[in-house]
């Protein structure tokens, strides 16, 4: 939908990144529900449910950044939610600009996005920090996928270092499996063979766990791996309630956080992924959207 921004008072307009996408939509819908005015980018025309949609560069792009604090600028928005990867460095780097503009967002640090937005950047940072994670090679470090399996043992996964929804990951289950072709800018990384769960939270101030919720994904696209097509709550994981609150505290993670865990064959969970952002599940978790309107409200992240 097309619209032109009518007045408003600041704390009722929100602008959204990546409305295409589930995460974008999903926010767009809780706060079009608490009858806030909704701006929505995207890099092309999509269907979302906003009342204003805006194209805009790609995320990773400085232009992108510049049409960001441009618009902030100039119009009476009181709350930024970024919910691509490819944007959320770009976002970091001047969250303490968009607070200065009276705008909230909560986001890490960009040394801390920095880190979760690199797959082997993240399983790196977890063992120094004591925190279980699958062993990950990057393909820097191996002669290819080859050597990988060897280190790895089968079945492994390949995927892109810098990555969302599942783009990109191959599983091998055997050396006569694997593909040989360009292996720049992946990782490889064990594959971790038990349930996925999805652990969607907020955490404000950083640190600090505000909203907390546990899915078990019930079913992936890609079979054993890919987005999650079906969840169901999974209250009973308390070990995973546990473990998000130690990698929250260690990484001074900020903000809505998305982490994918996996239990080993010994039903050990390791942390998969983390991504600094809305996830594409949270309205099965809407205490993490809830809690995020409050401390809108309440006038956090300033």
């Amino acid at each position: 939908m097309q619209g032109h921004l009518p007045p408003k008072e600041p704390s009722r307009t929100v602008l959204i990144t990546g409305v295409g996408g589930p995460a974008g939509r999903s926010s767009a819908l809780f706060f079009r529900e608490k009858g806030w005015y909704v701006i929505g980018t995207d890099i092309r025309e999509v269907e979302a449910p906003v009342h204003q949609l805006m194209e805009v560069p790609p995320g990773e792009t400085p232009e992108f950044v510049e049409f960001l604090l441009s618009f902030l600028a100039d119009h009476e928005v009181s709350l930024l939610i970024p919910t691509v990867t490819e944007e959320l460095p770009q976002v970091a780097s001047v969250r303490n600009k968009i607070r200065a503009l009276g705008v909230h967002v909560f986001i890490p640090s960009y040394r801390v996005v920095e880190i979760v937005n690199n797959k082997y950047k993240t399983a790196q940072a977890l063992h120094r920090l004591g925190i279980p994670a699958p062993k990950t090679l990057l393909w820097k470090e191996v002669r290819g996928p080859h050597e990988a399996g060897r280190i790895l043992g089968y079945p492994f996964v390949q995927k892109p270092v810098f990555g969302r929804g599942g783009r990109g990951v191959k599983v091998f289950r055997s050396p006569s499996k694997i593909q040989e072709e360009n292996q720049e800018g992946v990782v490889y990384q064990e594959f971790v063979a038990g349930e996925e769960f999805d652990v969607n939270l907020f955490a404000y101030p950083a640190g600090e766990i505000q909203a907390i919720g546990v899915l078990r994904k019930t079913q992936l696209k890609d079979g054993i791996v890919g987005n999650a097509l079906a969840v169901e709550p999974a209250p009973e994981e308390k070990d995973l309630y546990d473990l998000a609150v130690r990698v929250v505290k260690a990484l001074s993670l900020e903000g809505p956080i998305d982490m994918d865990i996996r239990r080993d064959a010994q039903g050990t969970p390791k942390v998969l992924e983390i991504n600094a952002r809305v996830g594409a599940n949270v309205l099965h978790v809407p205490e993490v959207l809830e809690t995020l309107y409050r401390w809108t409200l309440k006038g956090g992240a300033e």
